[in-house]
């Protein structure tokens, strides 16, 4: 959709945009038909986390017994934008021969709890575990935002559960 453009009535002009993609962006404005552009550099920045938009990269590639596993969970806003998700609580539950439970809490700055750590400056979280045993294990990742009652049910990350197959050797993921 183009910039809509409304004249004030008072000399000046408001200019209304929307940009789904974080970034800077330049705008050019020609103003009562200028041959030069006025030129204005414009910071859109991403929306608040989105649970059900937050990505997982990593889970189940190359997993194997007794061998150290790690993925990382990006919080993304609505848009697909990466963005901080400070105030998001996430939890990771591990099921099958060998349960696990990891949960923390995202933090201002890099803070490991458990098995997960936050990296505060592109605020995604790295989780690491191991299993003692091959076989089939699901992987639910689930988040609600910080402060919000546990009344309100946690949701899931796109994706979640993952059904990971941990092997002697290599693990494939079943999904």
């Amino acid at each position: 959709e183009p910039p809509r453009v409304t004249d004030k009535g008072d000399g000046t002009y408001s200019i209304d945009f929307a940009q789904e993609r974080a970034g800077t962006y330049t705008l050019h404005v020609w103003v009562r038909g200028d041959e030069e552009p006025a030129t204005l550099a414009v910071s859109v920045e991403p929306a608040s986390v989105s649970i059900a938009h937050s990505t997982v990269r990593g889970i189940g590639t190359g997993w194997s017994a007794g061998g150290a596993t790690s993925f990382e969970i990006e919080p993304r806003d609505v848009h697909g934008n990466r963005c901080d998700g400070a105030d998001t609580v996430w939890s990771v539950r591990v099921q099958g021969k060998q349960p696990l439970l990891a949960a923390a809490a995202a933090a201002a700055s890099a803070e490991c709890a458990a098995s997960m750590c936050r990296d505060a400056a592109s605020g995604s979280w790295r989780v690491r575990t191991s299993f003692a045993s091959a076989g089939d294990y699901c992987i639910t990742i689930v988040g609600r935002r910080r402060g919000e009652s546990s009344d309100v049910p946690p949701i899931h990350a796109r994706g979640s559960p993952f059904a990971v197959c941990v092997t002697g050797g290599a693990a494939e993921p079943s999904r």
